[in-house]
């Protein structure tokens, strides 16, 4: 599958295509952020950008949850089906220095879009090793409501 049919692959059919491409690397990330937008407008959130790009670095998914901007980053990680709990997370590649700089990044972008009050989420998308996908939320990582 060439490079560009695979991205739109994983946009478009993501459980797809973590089941059956098997992605690595960036793809298996674009699949990631593909499932957790779905998660969360299925959750009513409404998605006002994919890879936003601030001063402070890019914002996988920025969000609106009622009157709360939230600036979502995404981790993607493959996870042994065996283990009941993995011994490691997506989460734990973060340095607590990204999560001050997506706070940042959040007061500027909601400024941007007119709202008071902003949040930093972590989604973690699981994927085993038959390409089933678990995600799991953590809200406000970054510390209090900005």
């Amino acid at each position: 599958m060439s490079g560009r049919l695979a991205r739109l692959a994983a946009e478009r059919a993501p459980a797809l295509c973590l089941r059956w491409a098997r992605p690595r690397g960036a793809l298996l990330g674009c699949c990631g952020e593909a499932l957790a937008a779905r998660a969360l407008a299925r959750a009513g959130w409404r998605i006002l950008g994919r890879r936003v790009r601030t001063r402070f670095g890019e914002i996988d998914l920025v969000a609106r949850a009622g009157t709360t901007l939230v600036c979502v980053e995404v981790k993607t990680g493959r996870v042994r089906a065996d283990l009941a709990a993995p011994r490691w997370t997506p989460a734990d590649r973060l340095r607590p220095s990204a999560f001050l700089r997506q706070a940042r990044a959040a007061r500027v972008l909601a400024r941007r879009f007119g709202l008071h009050a902003a949040r930093v989420d972590l989604l973690e998308v699981l994927v085993d090793d038959a390409g089933r996908a678990r995600l799991a939320h953590r809200t406000d990582v970054g510390g209090a409501e900005y």
